[in-house]
C-alpha cells in the first residue's frame, strides 16, 4: 500500500511537470516567423507560462527615460519618478515582457531593460506615451470661420521664413484687438460651411514635386496655408504643418483665438487624392469636459463596421459615465474629439445620448496599434512628459558562442555522468540516470511555475544539481554494496543502504540549501538565478533519489525473490 501511494505521488509530480513544460516546449520550438505571427494576447500567454530567459541569454532592449517635471509643482515633483516607474511596470507587465529591469537613476532618469524584446520603436512608443485621455467638444463651422477671419486680420504683416516667424507686423490693430485682449467664441447657430470655404486659398503646383500646394497670399496670411475644410477643422498639407504651428504660436494669433478654444492636430497625416499627405487641424474647447481619470478599462474589440479591424473600447466609472451621458445628451449632432496626449485620435459625431459610460476609439492603422493603445490606457497616464535619452538593442551579454558552449557543457556533462553510472553501477546506474532525467524535468517545471528566469549562472546551477543528484545515488549504491558484502539479502541490503545513506544525504543537501538561501537573500540578478536553480534542484534531488529510485527497487523485490542485484 505504501509503495502504491508513492507511485501515485510520482505519477502526479511527473504529469504536472510535463504539463507545466508544454508551453515552454511549444514556444521555444517555434521559428522566428511563427513567433512574429502571434497576437499580443497569445505572446503574453506563452511568456507568462514558459520558462523565461534572462538578458544574458537572449538579449533585449535597453532604454533610458527621463521625466520632464519642469511644469510640475514641488509636491508633484517629489514622487513623479516613482509614479512613472509604477506605470512603466504596469505597461510592461501587460506588454508581455518577462523579468524586466526597471530602476531609478539619479533624480529624473529611469533605466529599463526588456529581455527578448526586439521591436525598439514599439517599446519606446508604449513606454513614452503619456496616455492623457480627454474628451473635448469640437467647435462648429461658424465659430471656426470667425476665428479664421480673425487670424487672417491679426496676422497681416507677419512673415514666415522657413519655420521662423517675423511677428513685427501690425495685424492686431487692424483686427480691432487690443494687446492682451482675447476674443470669446460666439454661440450663434451654425451657418454651414460656405463661410469657411470662401476663406480657403487657390492651389498652385510645386515646380519641383509637381504637387499642388497652397498659394501664399498677403491678404490671407493664415488661411492661405490651408487646403480644405472638414467639419470642425481644416486640412493642412503635411509640409505646411510647421509653418501653421509657428503662426499659431505667435502673440497675435493667441489674441485672435477665443479664450475658451484651442487648436489641436490630428494624431497622424492621411493621404489625399493627389498622393500628398495632409493633417487635420481641429478647433476644440480649451478645457476638456472629461478626462481619463474616469477610465476603468480599455480593451480591443472588432470594429462593428469592419470586423477585420480592431478598435479600442473603453469603459468609464460611475461618476464618469454620468458626466459622459450628460455631455453626449446635450450635444447630439455635434462632434466630440477624443484626444490622447494633445492629439485628436478621432472626432465622431454624437448620434444619441450614451448612458452606460462606454465608447470606442477608432482609426487604428493595425491590430498592434490597437493593442498598444489599450495597454497604455489600462496602465494609466504618466505623471509628466517622458523623453527617451537612450534607446538601443543589446545582444546576449555573454555572446552566442559562450551561450552555445554553456549548453554543450551541460549536455556533455549530463551524457558523461549517465555513461559513467551505467558502466560502473550497471542496472542500478540506469535507474539513477532515469531519476536524473526526472530530476531535470522537475527543476524546469518548477522554474516555469514560479516564473523564474533562467540565466547563465542558472545553467551553472543546473550542472551543479546534476553532480549533487549523482552524489546522492552514489552514496546509496555504495551503502547497498557494503550491505551485500556482509551477506545480507538483496531486500535487506536495499533497506539498510537507503536508511544509512539518508542522514548523510540530508545533511549535505540542507547545508547547501542554507548557502543557496543566503545567496538568494543577499545576491542580485544572476546570483539569485543561480541560487533559485540550485535550491529547486536540491529539493528535487531528495525526492528522486530517496523516493523514485527506492520505489523501483521495492517493486522489483516485492514481486519475486531476487538473489542478485545489478549494482
Amino acid at each position: 500500500m505504501k509503495t502504491r501511494w508513492k507511485l501515485v505521488v510520482i505519477a502526479v509530480v511527473l504529469g504536472y511537470s510535463i504539463w507545466a513544460l508544454l508551453p515552454s516546449i511549444r514556444f521555444y520550438s517555434m521559428s522566428d516567423e511563427q513567433r512574429a505571427k502571434l497576437t499580443n494576447a497569445e505572446r503574453i500567454k506563452y511568456i507568462d507560462s514558459a520558462i523565461k530567459l534572462g538578458l544574458d541569454l537572449q538579449g533585449g532592449a535597453h532604454l533610458v527615460m527621463e521625466v520632464d517635471d519642469s511644469n510640475m509643482n514641488e509636491n508633484a515633483k517629489k514622487d513623479a519618478v516613482d509614479r512613472a516607474i509604477k506605470i512603466f511596470r504596469n505597461r510592461i507587465d501587460q506588454f508581455g515582457v518577462a523579468e524586466p529591469v526597471i530602476q531609478k537613476q539619479g533624480t529624473k532618469r529611469i533605466i529599463i531593460e526588456l529581455p527578448g524584446l526586439e521591436d525598439l520603436e514599439r517599446a519606446e512608443r508604449i513606454l513614452g506615451q503619456t496616455a492623457k485621455l480627454e474628451f473635448r467638444l469640437v467647435r462648429q463651422s461658424d465659430e471656426l470661420s470667425r476665428t479664421l477671419n480673425l487670424l487672417d486680420k491679426t496676422l497681416k504683416g507677419v512673415t514666415v521664413k522657413g519655420t521662423q516667424v517675423d511677428s513685427t507686423g501690425t495685424g492686431a490693430a487692424e483686427a480691432g484687438t487690443k494687446p492682451g485682449e482675447t476674443q470669446t467664441a460666439s454661440t450663434t447657430p451654425n451657418k454651414g460651411t460656405a463661410a469657411v470655404d470662401s476663406l480657403l486659398p487657390t492651389l498652385q503646383t510645386d515646380t519641383e514635386t509637381n504637387v499642388p500646394m497652397p498659394e501664399a497670399s498677403p491678404d490671407k496670411p493664415f488661411t492661405s496655408h490651408l487646403l480644405s475644410y472638414v467639419e470642425g477643422g481644416v486640412v493642412v498639407d503635411e509640409r505646411e504643418v510647421p509653418i501653421v504651428n509657428a503662426l499659431l504660436n505667435t502673440e497675435q494669433a493667441q489674441r485672435a483665438i477665443p479664450s475658451n478654444s484651442t487648436f489641436l492636430w490630428a494624431d497622424r497625416a492621411n493621404p489625399m487624392e493627389d498622393n500628398t499627405m495632409a493633417r487635420v487641424l481641429y478647433m476644440v474647447e480649451k478645457v476638456p469636459t472629461l478626462d481619463g481619470s474616469s477610465l476603468v478599462n480599455a480593451q480591443t474589440r472588432n470594429d462593428p463596421e469592419d470586423p477585420s479591424r480592431l478598435n479600442v473600447a473603453f469603459t468609464l466609472n460611475r461618476q464618469g459615465a454620468i458626466k459622459f451621458a450628460r455631455f453626449t445628451g446635450e450635444n447630439i449632432g455635434r462632434r466630440i474629439a477624443i484626444v490622447l496626449d494633445d492629439k485628436v485620435r478621432s472626432a465622431p459625431a454624437v448620434q444619441s445620448k450614451i448612458p452606460n459610460g462606454e465608447g470606442r476609439i477608432t482609426g487604428m492603422k493595425s491590430d498592434e496599434e490597437a493593442n498598444d493603445l489599450s495597454i497604455v490606457l489600462r496602465a494609466g497616464a504618466l505623471p509628466a512628459k517622458i523623453t527617451t535619452v537612450e534607446l538601443r538593442s543589446i545582444g546576449p551579454t555573454l555572446g552566442k558562442d559562450s551561450i552555445d558552449a554553456g549548453r554543450r557543457a551541460t549536455l556533455v556533462g549530463f551524457i558523461l555522468v549517465v555513461v559513467f553510472m551505467i558502466i560502473y553501477y550497471r542496472l542500478s546506474g540506469i535507474l539513477a540516470s532515469i531519476a536524473l532525467v526526472f530530476n531535470m524535468i522537475i527543476i524546469l517545471a518548477v522554474m516555469a511555475t514560479l516564473r523564474a528566469t533562467l540565466t547563465m549562472p542558472g545553467i551553472a546551477g543546473l550542472v551543479l544539481t546534476i553532480g549533487m543528484s549523482v552524489d546522492a545515488n552514489v552514496l546509496i549504491f555504495e551503502r547497498i554494496r557494503e550491505e551485500l558484502a556482509k551477506g545480507k539479502t538483496v531486500r535487506a541490503a536495499i533497506q539498510a543502504g537507503f536508511d544509512k545513506a539518508f542522514a548523510t544525504i540530508l545533511d549535505s543537501h540542507v547545508t547547501t540549501l542554507i548557502t543557496a538561501f543566503v545567496l538568494w537573500q543577499f545576491g542580485t540578478g544572476p546570483i539569485k538565478g543561480f541560487a533559485t536553480t540550485l535550491s529547486v534542484g536540491l529539493i528535487a534531488n531528495m525526492f528522486t533519489a530517496l523516493t523514485c529510485t527506492r520505489v523501483v527497487y521495492d517493486i522489483i523485490t516485492s514481486r519475486r525473490h531476487v538473489e542478485r542485484l545489478s549494482i
